[in-house]
């Protein structure tokens, strides 16, 4: 399970919701300094999903909710391509 969370976290580069690269939001700028930033890892309908932001994370989960769970898998396929 470790091991398969590892593949999928080096899988997807950008941000589930946003599209932001994830390695540059790992290192952010705040008032002129570079600080690094925990990304956000959540299990979404059984799959795991990496953010850049708990903000985006939180929309991911609430689009799911509205659009139904087919809107996990279609935005699954959509980064993929």
């Amino acid at each position: 399970m470790v091991e398969e969370k590892e593949n999928y976290n080096k899988a997807q580069d950008k941000c589930a919701l946003c599209g932001k690269p994830l390695a540059k939001a790992q290192v952010r700028e705040r008032e002129g300094k570079e600080e690094n930033v925990t990304l956000v890892d959540e299990i979404v309908d059984g799959s795991h999903h990496l953010f850049d932001t708990k903000d985006c994370a939180t929309i991911f989960k609430k689009f799911g909710v509205v659009y139904g769970s087919n809107f996990y898998e279609d935005i699954c396929e959509i980064s993929q391509n």
